[in-house]
């Protein structure tokens, strides 16, 4: 499962660069990250299944085999690029200054792409007797990050 995950992370490390390079503003590079992610979990579903059982695996980190240290190191870069476009939007202002720590807020927000999209999949027919679809849970995760960021100034 690691080696397959250390390709799809190569996959989304492209990805990621290819959407955050079509942004000046730091804001607008998270969004497009989230937009991605979506994107790729409607289309790909494979990899984001693969990300999501690399995510939520607790390797023994005192033995790690190379696929399975590609597949943390793959996150540690997703996650980097993330907190570099929060960093962006704080210097360029269009990340409220008040945000909070820039790790931990990637963290959240990574938590929010990568683990919203298979916990959906996974409880779609609950969701679907309450009238929600997966899709539209993740357009509001999407908006209400959007606006708990945005510089109101």
């Amino acid at each position: 499962m690691f080696g397959i995950g250390e390709r799809a992370m190569v996959t989304l490390r492209q990805y990621f660069a290819s959407a955050v390079a079509k942004h000046p503003r730091g804001l607008d590079q998270l969004v497009a990250i989230g937009t991605l992610m979506s994107r790729i979990h409607g289309r790909s579903p494979c990899i984001s299944s693969v990300i999501a059982r690399c995510e939520f695996s607790s390797p023994d980190t005192s033995n790690l085999q190379p696929n399975e240290e590609a597949c943390i190191v793959g996150v540690r870069l997703f996650r980097q690029v993330m907190q570099e476009a929060l960093e962006l939007g704080l210097r360029d202002g269009s990340i409220r200054p008040d945000a909070g720590d820039p790790q931990a807020v990637t963290v959240c927000l990574w938590g929010i792409h990568a683990r919203h999209p298979p916990l959906s999949s996974a409880k779609a027919t609950m969701l679907a007797r309450d009238g929600l679809q997966p899709r539209q849970l993740l357009e509001q995760a999407m908006s209400m990050m959007t606006r708990s960021l945005m510089n109101p100034g």
